[in-house]
């Protein structure tokens, strides 16, 4: 949905890579490169100490507009013009990180 790719054809790009690196398609090594070859550009989140982590609700009403593939804690989800698309409701999960994909057209329509 972010890059343009099914789930599918995504699992195949992520367990060939593992493959390649003798490591799982979910390990902290794998996909991050995998989103870099992709062009997605990684970005962090900012932490203010005293302050409750940004959730995936809050990071949804914060962008809008944009496709962005996000890091919570022992999951990845996506999230598409302000909207999160999983296969579960993870919007009470910590976001750690997140990549933007800047080729996205954000009029167009994925789903």
């Amino acid at each position: 949905m972010v890059t343009g790719l099914t789930w599918i054809d995504a699992f195949d790009r992520l367990c060939a890579h593992a493959r390649k690196t003798y490591d799982v398609p979910n390990s902290d090594s794998v996909y991050p490169k995998v989103f870099e070859e992709m062009g997605l550009i990684a970005k962090p989140v900012k932490v203010i100490k005293g302050e409750s982590r940004m959730k995936v609700k809050d990071f949804c009403q914060q962008h809008p507009k944009g496709a962005y593939i996000l890091r919570c804690a022992n999951h990845l989800t996506a999230v598409v013009n302000g909207v999160c698309y999983d296969t579960w409701n993870p919007s009470e999960k910590c976001v750690y990180k997140y990549w933007e994909a800047t080729h996205y057209d954000t009029d167009a329509r994925y789903v």
